[in-house]
C-alpha cells in the first residue's frame, strides 16, 4: 500500500509542480474581459480627437491611453515578471514617446495587454506570494505581487473612467459596461 501511494505521489509531483495559479487564471481571465472594453472604449474616439483633454493640466485621450498602456507593460514587465534591471527599465517606459497615432497607440495597448495576461497565466501560486519593494512611492510601501496583479486592474478601471468621460465630454456614446 506504502508503495502504491508513493508511486502515485510521484506522478502527482510533476503536475503540481508545473500547476498553473487559480489567482493567475482568475486575473488573466478579468484582464482578458477588461481588454476587450477598454478597446471598445479606446476605439470609440474618432482619431482627429485623440488630442481632447477637457482642461490644460489634464492629459489628452492619447495620453491617458497611453499611460494606461504604458503602466500595464511597467507593472508586468518589471514587477510581476521580475525583468530588467528595475530603475533604468522604468524610466524607458514611462519616457517613451507618446504614439502619434490611433492605430499605434491600439496597437501597443492590444500588445501590453496580452504581454500581461500571458505573465498571469504563467506565475505559480507562491510567485504571487512574492513581495516587491516600491521604491518610487512615499514610505516605500512592500506589497506582494498578488496585490501589485490587482493594482493593475484598478490602475486601468481608474484610467478607463476617465476615457468615458472624455467620450461624453465630446457627445459620443461609451459602450455598455462589462462585468469582469
Amino acid at each position: 500500500m506504502k508503495i502504491k501511494k508513493l508511486v502515485i505521489l510521484l506522478f502527482l509531483i510533476p503536475e503540481l509542480a508545473n500547476a498553473q495559479s487559480k489567482f493567475g487564471t482568475e486575473m488573466a481571465i478579468i484582464l482578458s474581459n477588461m481588454k476587450t472594453y477598454t478597446l471598445e472604449v479606446v476605439e470609440l474616439m474618432p482619431p482627429e480627437k485623440y488630442m481632447f483633454k477637457p482642461y490644460d493640466s489634464a492629459r489628452t485621450f492619447m495620453e491617458e491611453v497611453d499611460h494606461m498602456s504604458k503602466i500595464l507593460e511597467f507593472q508586468t514587465k518589471y514587477i510581476l515578471g521580475g525583468q530588467g534591471e528595475f530603475k533604468e527599465q522604468r524610466e524607458l517606459i514611462i519616457l517613451a514617446p507618446v504614439p502619434k497615432t490611433k492605430s499605434e497607440a491600439l496597437s501597443a495597448f492590444e500588445t501590453r495587454f496580452d504581454e500581461s495576461i500571458a505573465l498571469m497565466n504563467s506565475l505559480d501560486e507562491s510567485e504571487f506570494d512574492e513581495e516587491f519593494t516600491f521604491f518610487f512611492f512615499r514610505g516605500q510601501p512592500v506589497k506582494t505581487k498578488r496585490t501589485i496583479a490587482m493594482g493593475l486592474r484598478d490602475h486601468v478601471t481608474h484610467h478607463r473612467s476617465k476615457l468615458v468621460l472624455y467620450l461624453r465630454m465630446n457627445g459620443i456614446e461609451p459602450p455598455f459596461y462589462q462585468i469582469f
